[in-house]
């Protein structure tokens, strides 16, 4: 794909890409899994270690970043097959995680915590 020159303007603030592809995609590196739908994001960490410890938790998949890596579990609620992972905390750790979620192929999120108020 060509990538079309930006209209240089006096403040870089004011300069506008009109490209609809970003330099880095979650999707180049990321391959969507077929049964990945549901997904509940949590900051429950306890609830994570409490299923895990009862053996509710398969581990499918992981999103990796350079200090913390998450895993995305499996699990299965009134029949249905649903994901569940920690919550990153931070507004651009979680805008990047959120985009490697979309990338696996979720399409329905639940994000529960316990700041909900904010």
């Amino acid at each position: 794909m060509e990538s079309k020159k930006i209209d240089s303007k006096e403040f870089p603030i004011l300069e506008f890409d009109e490209s609809r592809v970003a330099i880095i995609e979650a999707t180049n590196f990321i391959k969507p899994k077929e049964e990945f739908e549901y997904c509940v994001i949590t900051f429950f960490r306890d609830v994570i270690e409490k299923m895990k410890t009862e053996g509710k938790l398969k581990e499918v998949a992981c999103l990796h970043c350079e200090t913390l890596d998450l895993p995305i579990y499996e699990t299965y609620y009134q029949g249905k097959k649903v994901h569940i992972t920690l919550g990153y905390l931070g507004a651009a750790g979680s805008a990047g995680f959120l985009e490697e979620l979309i990338a696996y192929g979720f399409q329905k999120f639940i994000v529960c915590g316990g700041a909900g108020v904010l």
